[in-house]
């Protein structure tokens, strides 16, 4: 008996070898990955459960869940990724592709806005063509295609509610939200309005602030009001901010 059991160790050992040897005698190493986790909120901070997160690049596609606390985690290889999250009554997120160039963890938050549904339909010379429904975004967006040193290929997103334009110094701002507030009343909610301003998002950079000015040739930009920075690690508030996105990894100065 103890003769077989060695012979059956010494099996396993082979194939295990065998497994993660290619047949030219090298040695394969597991692709490693990085996580990437954070917490999905709607516009009045609670928590949002069972949104679908995807994050498509590098060959792959993985959707994870946001459990009840609001949290989602998806493990991935160094490499560039695109993220949206996707909840029925709120309009689709997402942000700026953003690269995991080194093996560690990254925090990317969301907060999803209310978004009614509404049916379009298409006549095209008196005829019926067909209908859609789509979600009816009160926000707008800009991309700017960015290239660096590094050869990746980035942009920057602005998501905003109007803007102005003057030579090259383009100022955004956001928007009134509607939405139905839970009360204490017959109706149990209420109608109530929320002003949520601007958001940019770059690679692992995300800036939310009520008045964004950027000047579109340097992509150097200043945000004041109700500022929320977040880099991918943590996430601060302040009342000014300024950022230079002629890099890879933005030079940020937050005034408190």
């Amino acid at each position: 008996m103890k003769i077989k059991i060695l012979t059956i160790s010494v099996l396993l050992s082979m194939i295990s070898t065998m497994a993660f040897t290619t047949s030219y005698g090298q040695s394969f190493t597991p692709k490693q990955t990085s996580q990437l986790s954070g917490t999905v909120v709607d516009m009045n901070e609670s928590r949002v459960s069972d949104a679908a997160v995807t994050v498509e690049g590098e060959g792959l596609t993985r959707t994870v869940a946001t459990s009840e606390d609001g949290i989602y985690k998806i493990n991935l290889p160094v490499g560039t990724y695109r993220i949206k999250v996707a909840r029925t009554g709120f309009c689709p997120a997402h942000r700026a592709p953003f690269g995991m160039l080194t093996l560690s963890s990254i925090i990317l938050n969301f907060t999803l806005i209310p978004c009614p549904i509404v049916n379009e339909i298409t006549i095209k010379n008196g005829q019926y063509v067909g209908e859609k429904d789509r979600y009816k975004d009160p926000f707008k967006e800009e991309v700017f295609p960015l290239v660096h040193s590094t050869g990746r290929p980035l942009e920057l997103l602005v998501r905003y509610g109007s803007r102005q334009e003057d030579q090259n110094i383009i100022e955004y701002r956001g928007t009134v939200v509607p939405y139905e507030a839970h009360v204490d009343t017959p109706r149990g909610s209420a109608h109530r309005d929320k002003y949520l301003g601007v958001t940019l998002s770059y690679n692992l950079l995300t800036i939310r602030a009520d008045k964004v000015r950027l000047d579109s040739t340097t992509f150097r930009l200043e945000a004041e009001g109700n500022v929320v920075v977040e880099d991918g690690k943590r996430s601060d508030k302040g009342r000014r901010v300024f950022a230079d996105l002629k890099t890879y990894e933005p030079r940020v100065e937050l005034i408190q």
